[in-house]
């Protein structure tokens, strides 16, 4: 009878299904897919590397993102802020695009209130170590570490944030690889000269960080962009190029 029941219906153009109850609606609708998070990034960016010395701030990084297959060169991920902030992020470029225009918004609304004030590097540190926990709260984290510096108050001003929030100053940090392989440069380099390093050592212990990376890091690059942040404003000059010797290589 079951079988007479259904040809019957399908022959007139009915379908049972059609005539689902509100119950089970809402059960078929509980059987659909969770909403999906980043679980993986996508577009790799390498280390941004920060060093105070003794009138300002640096910041350099290459320039470039990777996948497993590509390379997408002449990527800056060194970004002014104001005259006397800038930042470097390492990690997924589309969070870093992300975040980008977070800032810029931010900074477009401080202007729009006109008090004449501009943030300080110390700031907008706290504000993106409060958004990245906020992000991994939720279970949806930003992926990218960043390193915020500036003059704040006159003095030279380095700030870390990670990708889960956790945040903390310092005078020097590298993110990603050269975290292992560039710590212990600057640091002699800051030590050799009784923790008032000049500008040029400063700029020198950053490219030797920089072509330690080229060696050894395969998503690195050899082109690069230096920032430097001192009283009278922000600076970021690049692309250079890595002076580097691979004659070594052949034997």
């Amino acid at each position: 009878m079951a079988l007479m029941r259904d040809a019957i219906f399908h022959s007139e153009g009915f379908d049972p299904s059609s005539q689902m109850s509100p119950c089970a609606e809402t059960r078929n609708q509980s059987l659909v897919a969770p909403r999906q998070r980043t679980q993986e990034p996508t577009y790799m960016s390498g280390s941004v590397i920060g060093l105070c010395y003794e009138n300002g701030v640096l910041l350099a990084a290459d320039m470039g993102a990777t996948t497993r297959f590509t390379r997408i060169p002449h990527q800056p991920r060194i970004l002014k802020i104001n005259e006397n902030t800038m930042i470097g992020v390492s990690g997924d470029f589309a969070d870093f695009q992300y975040l980008e225009k977070i800032i810029e918004a931010k900074m477009i609304d401080e202007e729009r209130k006109n008090e004449g004030f501009q943030m300080k590097p110390r700031s907008l540190y706290v504000y993106l170590s409060r958004l990245l926990y906020q992000r991994r709260n939720n279970f949806n984290p930003l992926w990218t570490n960043i390193i915020v510096t500036g003059m704040q108050d006159g003095k030279p001003f380095m700030g870390v944030v990670d990708m889960i929030g956790t945040a903390f100053e310092t005078n020097l940090y590298s993110t990603g690889f050269g975290n292992y392989l560039g710590m212990g440069v600057m640091r002699e380099a800051v030590e050799k000269h009784d923790g008032k390093l000049p500008l040029q050592a400063a700029v020198e212990a950053l490219q030797s960080v920089l072509r330690v990376l080229y060696y050894r890091n395969t998503a690195a690059f050899p082109d690069y962009q230096i920032g430097n942040c001192t009283a009278s404003g922000v600076k970021i000059e690049g692309p250079m190029r890595i002076d580097s010797e691979w004659e070594i290589a052949k034997h």
